[in-house]
This record gives C-alpha cells, sequence and structure tokens, in this order.
C-alpha cells in the first residue's frame, strides 16, 4: 500500500516523504476536512508557525506551498472552501483526497502505459506517478496510474 493525496488539480501527491510529525499534522487537516472544518478556521489552523507544515514561519513561501505537504493541506483548503461556497474551483471534490493505494509493479505499469522501464522513471522523476522502491523493485500506486493514463486522454 502506498500513502496518497488525491488533489482537486494538479499531480497525485506521494506522502511517504513525509516525516512522521508532518504525517501526523496530514492526518489532522484530513480529519479537520472530513468534519467540515469552518473554512476559515481550517485556514487560521494551518497559518499556526508552530505546525509541522510551517516549521515556525509566519509566512506562506512559495516553497512551502509546493511542497508535498504544502500542495495536500492548501488542497484541503480549497475543498473546504469550494464544498462551503468560498471559492468558485473547477474540479471533482467528490473524491476521496487520501488513500492507501495498491501499488502495481514496475513491469505491469510499462504494460499499461505502453511504454519502456526509462519512460516510466522519467514519468515517476516529473511527479506524473507516484511511486517507491521496496527491496529493490519499484511499487507504483495504482492510482497514478489511472490518473495518468486519463491525463494522456484528455
Amino acid at each position: 500500500m502506498l500513502k496518497i493525496h488525491i488533489p482537486i488539480l494538479g499531480k497525485i501527491i506521494n506522502l511517504e516523504s513525509l516525516t512522521v510529525s508532518e504525517f501526523q499534522f496530514y492526518m489532522e487537516c484530513l480529519h479537520k476536512y472530513q468534519q467540515n472544518e469552518p473554512f476559515t478556521s481550517f485556514q487560521t489552523f494551518f497559518q499556526q508557525p508552530t505546525n509541522a507544515w510551517m516549521k515556525g514561519s509566519s509566512r506562506l513561501t512559495s516553497e512551502l506551498k509546493n511542497s508535498p505537504l504544502g500542495r495536500a493541506v492548501l488542497d484541503f483548503w480549497y475543498r473546504l472552501g469550494q464544498k462551503q461556497d468560498f471559492l468558485g474551483l473547477e474540479g471533482e471534490y467528490e473524491v476521496e483526497p487520501f488513500l492507501e493505494d495498491n501499488t502495481l509493479p514496475l513491469e505491469a505499469v510499462m504494460e499499461i502505459c505502453s511504454c519502456d522501464e526509462l519512460v516510466v522513471l522519467d514519468l515517476l522523476d516529473q511527479g506524473e506517478l507516484v511511486g517507491k522502491k521496496s527491496d529493490g523493485n519499484w511499487q507504483i500506486s495504482e492510482q497514478s496510474v489511472q490518473y495518468y493514463q486519463r491525463s494522456k486522454q484528455g
């Protein structure tokens, strides 16, 4: 199983790279999202300098926003804003954002995507696919493969 976050917009986020404290903060955000935390209250919560994402900063920098945790936290914020009519964003927020996804071996992904190993590894590097190496073998998120296939079609 691979922990991933499926955002409204953008590439699937690999949560495997988060530290323990960052993942705990992610799970707090997920819980607040699932409880339909008020939009402005959630914004105040995630901007606290003491949390694992802000790391003492009082400002949202582009580095924070573009980190895997930042992209996921901001996605929760966008989802709440859309659900509560604060933001008019495109996208399907009905999809559950957090998944412990099934994985596929590299060879299966090569077959599904009709490409060779180098192309799949390049897609992993670019963040188009999400995966991790386990015992020397790539395990790639099934959802990210499906997401990639849909993006190629349309």
